[in-house]
């Protein structure tokens, strides 16, 4: 439920259902004419208070429908609108509204048009109960332009949305069903069971000094449990809805420590196949997907490590053995990656940082993918009692090469300041010693740090970095963007090394990310990342990494 402003200020804001190919929006937005003075969240559901009316919106539990109570009875525009989230096409929408039974029905189906090019058709079916409903009917196409889209130059940035109709009431409930019967039946038994959508504990914008931290966490929590799904785990919403197996492999310690340790097995082993006689993972995991990556393989054994060592009877015999065997030919074939001088080189965009800008492409030996091969060599050790005697060569290595001035290059003969340094402490804390570690902290430390609470992308003296976020422009993505997985990540590598003498940086990154959980960006969820020179929750609005590493970060330190 991506609601927000009364008048939605992107596409992708409104009301889903989630299917198995990708979510259809239904509602965009439920218009109450009236300034908007607050919102605030618990969850799975919200309030927004207006001049003079307070308006509670939530999910109905169990059901594909959300109820929405208001302080009195007022007017509210109806405005919908049927799209898949990834399809922008404007023709071949049809609406027709029926009534049955004092239950309004809107119809909506997406027909295929000559006038844009092919992509499916689908349709879905709301269905509107209240007991005192007054419903005028509209039916009318208003055109609504989209600020937010249109600062991340995020185009279209205008689109057509149809306003159904002006409701009065007080309490009605919205349901949605693929055909007219499952919507009707499920709107009688939504509007029986309306009360638990507004039954709410304490909300997430609740001032508590000693309660905040423990509200973000419960807010990660729920929003990294809100992106499972049968085919995976989503990477984010609301344009990253596929499962990205570099994101799911991240994810998989966070989704052990909040109880989805089934979840994290079922998604562990569905990379697991993935991994392709190359040694590369698909980038999403996707019948149609051709682009790849190194590093989803490395992510994915050292949370398979993890898991492994934190629950020993989560796989069985078997799968472990499958592991090691998956595992045996990944190591031999990523060899194949090795040039002359031994070491893993990608070319540009198999890792995390994959936008390029200004000739900062970061092809070649990086620094995290050596760490992540050594995490992988580590798991051939332990679980496959191997004699570590090639991770003790590569480990020496890495460390001649890339270990320079007191800090880790960002590339072999790179000296590019990154915070990358802290992705290869994470994997592989045993290439440095913690003297050592401290060294690197502290020299990358100074060039990354900014003073509200998080790390730049790259070195702030850097000409290419960028101060504020330049939307789908790549200028600032890996140029100046502050990423909150990798913040939340960096202080669990700075509690882990020296907590007493990190306990600043720790703090001020513990608490930009709840801050941004819980006041910026979208309520109850961790974004994306944020603008270097002053804090903002950008990008995508629910990150599944970003929450991931708040989670293991507080459980780290308390």
């Amino acid at each position: 439920m991506l609601l927000g402003p009364s008048i939605a200020t992107s596409r992708f804001q409104g009301w889903y259902l989630g299917t198995t190919s990708a979510p259809l929006r239904v509602i965009e937005s439920l218009h109450i004419n009236e300034e908007l003075s607050e919102v605030s969240t618990a969850l799975t559901s919200i309030q927004r208070r207006y001049a003079t009316i307070t308006e509670d919106l939530g999910y109905v539990r169990g059901l594909p429908a959300i109820a929405q109570r208001l302080s009195k009875k007022t007017s509210v525009e109806l405005i919908i609108d049927g799209k898949r989230i990834d399809d922008h096409r404007e023709w071949g929408r049809r609406y027709t509204i029926h009534h049955q039974d004092g239950i309004v029905l809107v119809e909506f189906q997406k027909k295929e048009d000559e006038k844009e090019p092919r992509d499916g058709e689908y349709q879905w079916w709301l269905a509107i109960a209240s007991e005192d409903l007054h419903l005028l009917p509209q039916e009318q196409w208003i055109e609504h332009a989209y600020t937010y889209d249109q600062e991340r130059a995020s185009p279209p940035f205008k689109r057509y949305v149809f306003f159904a109709a002006t409701i009065n009431a007080r309490e009605v409930v919205y349901a949605v069903g693929q055909d007219k019967e499952s919507a009707f039946t499920t709107a009688k038994e939504a509007w029986a069971k309306r009360e638990s959508a507004w039954k709410v504990h304490d909300r997430l914008t609740t001032v508590h000094p000693k309660g905040e931290i423990n509200h973000a966490y419960h807010a990660a929590r729920h929003a990294l449990c809100s992106l499972l799904g049968p085919q995976g785990l989503q990477a984010g919403l609301p344009w990253f809805h596929q499962v990205w197996s570099r994101d799911a492999a991240i994810s998989l310690p966070a989704l052990m420590m909040i109880g989805h340790e089934q979840d994290a097995k079922r998604i562990a082993l569905e990379l697991l196949k993935n991994i392709g006689d190359d040694g590369l993972v698909p980038i999403i995991i996707h019948p149609k997907s051709t682009d790849r990556c190194f590093d989803a393989a490395g992510w994915l054994f050292f949370s398979l490590h993890f898991l492994i060592e934190r629950h020993p009877r989560l796989f069985s015999q078997d799968e472990i053995d499958t592991i090691l065997s998956t595992l045996h030919s990944a190591i031999s074939t990523v060899k194949s990656l090795m040039q002359k001088d031994d070491f893993i080189e990608t070319p540009n965009g198999m890792s995390w940082m994959d936008a390029s800008y200004g000739g900062d492409t970061r092809l070649g030996a990086r620094i995290e993918h050596q760490a992540l091969f050594l995490a992988m060599l580590k798991f051939q050790r332990v679980h496959g009692r191997k004699n570590g005697a090639s991770e003790k060569e590569f480990a020496a290595k890495v460390r001649y090469h890339f270990f320079k001035n007191h800090y880790l290059y960002d590339g072999k003969d790179d000296p590019m300041i990154r915070p990358n340094v802290f992705l290869a402490h994470h994997v592989y804390p045993e290439l440095l010693t913690n003297s050592e570690w401290e060294q690197c902290f502290d020299r990358v430390l100074t060039q990354l740090w900014l003073p509200w609470g998080g790390l730049s992308s790259i070195d702030t003296q850097h000409k290419l970095f960028t101060g504020h976020h330049t939307g789908e422009n790549p200028q600032s993505y890996h140029r100046g963007d502050s990423w909150y997985w990798i913040n939340n990540l960096a202080a669990i590598s700075l509690e882990q090394v020296n907590k007493k003498k990190y306990a600043s940086y720790i703090i001020k990154i513990l608490n930009a990310s709840t801050k941004d959980i819980l006041t910026l960006g979208a309520l109850g969820h961790h974004s994306e990342l944020s603008s270097a020179l002053s804090q903002t929750g950008q990008g995508c609005m629910s990150q599944a990494w970003s929450a991931a590493m708040y989670v293991e970060l507080v459980n780290s330190i308390t």
